[in-house]
């Protein structure tokens, strides 16, 4: 091994080491059964057959822990992504080429995996999230049916590492019950944010969610980042025509969690019908933690006049027997128009 090997080897190593006492100090189930290191002779006589010498960041992971005994939500070394030892994971190389050659093949298309890819990572519907350039380049997850939709974890290996420290160091990952790790997700948006460093181009964004083909990637992008910067043109697109754009703003804006966003899907709440109204009940839904229901109830005492008369007709909509009492309230509420929204919507319920 040459003298920047070593060096980069050694970095890595102390990343790693941080990473270890991150994850003991918040509880991580992976921390009682991650297995020993690999030695280089080990190391390489597991990778023989690859066509590529693992890179040093690479090699680096496993010569701290060779993966995690097991195959179940304690094996995590981060939400959704299971650590599974080198053997495996070369196995699952051939197994991805073997697949990814024989499709192409088939339908005449490119491959879904490059040969220069290796599987590190593993979710539990077995996907795997990748590192590229046999570990010198981003890590992704990879989608084997939509390669298009392939997202970016990290732009590096080492990058991933750090900010595994950092997630876990602030608390963006914890553990949770029955040996699952929970995200919260905006903390983990926040640290996203400032490991990009830069704001969204919105206009950009704007222009990927209105067009079929660049729609997911906009979506993956913002619901990462949840920029607030966002907030303003997604109401925007909440009046737009395209029924696709207006769910797929609703949606963002819960996921974004943004409090700017309730009135306005109040209002989509009360005006849409059909499908949509599931999109802006899911928006709204995730924002805070009174639910839809809450943010209706809430509109529909203190809003104005055309707020109120949308929010109790949302709530006629909404199928929920908890709403009745607030209806019944808004059956004495001053405004003629509130009054008989609040009683067609009691209707619509089958109130007594």
């Amino acid at each position: 091994m040459d003298t920047d090997s070593q060096a980069i080897q050694r970095d890595v190593a102390k990343v790693l080491g941080r990473l270890e006492i991150e994850l003991r100090r918040a509880g991580a189930p992976i921390s009682a059964s991650l297995r020993s290191g690999l030695t280089p002779t080990a190391l390489q006589q597991l990778t023989r057959d690859l066509p590529f010498r693992l890179s040093d960041s690479l090699a680096a992971l496993y010569r701290w822990h060779d993966g995690s005994e097991g195959n179940g939500p304690g094996e995590e070394l981060f939400p959704g992504a299971r650590f599974p030892n080198l053997e495996r994971s070369v196995e699952a190389y051939f197994f991805e080429m073997r697949l990814a050659k024989g499709l192409a093949l088939e339908h005449g298309s490119a491959p879904f995996f490059e040969d220069d890819w290796f599987p590190v990572f593993v979710t539990v519907g077995g996907d795997w999230y990748v590192a590229t350039r046999a570990g010198s380049g981003p890590v992704i997850e990879l989608d084997r049916e939509e390669p298009e939709r392939n997202q970016e974890e990290a732009g590096s290996l080492p990058a991933l590492y750090q900010h595994l420290v950092e997630r876990y160091r602030a608390g963006a990952y914890s553990r949770g019950s029955e040996r699952h790790l929970v995200v919260n997700e905006g903390l983990l948006a926040r640290l996203n944010r400032a490991a990009r460093r830069k704001g969204p181009d919105v206009g950009r964004l704007m222009a990927e969610l209105q067009d079929p083909k660049t729609m997911y990637r906009a979506n993956q992008e913002i619901v990462r980042y949840k920029f607030p910067e966002m907030v303003e043109p997604l109401i925007r697109l909440l009046s737009v025509t395209d029924p696709a754009v207006r769910r797929e703003a609703a949606l963002l804006l819960g996921a974004i969690a943004d409090e700017r966003a309730i009135p306005h899907l109040v209002r989509a709440l009360g005006e849409w019908e059909g499908k949509d109204l599931a999109s802006a009940w899911g928006g709204l839904q995730t924002i805070g933690p009174q639910g839809a229901v809450g943010h209706l109830e809430a509109a529909l005492r203190d809003g104005d006049l055309q707020l109120r008369v949308l929010a109790a007709r949302a709530l006629g909509k909404s199928e929920e027997a908890t709403a009745i009492p607030a209806l019944h309230a808004a059956t004495h509420d001053p405004e003629p128009r509130v009054r008989e929204a609040a009683e067609i919507a009691l209707r619509r319920l089958k109130a007594p």
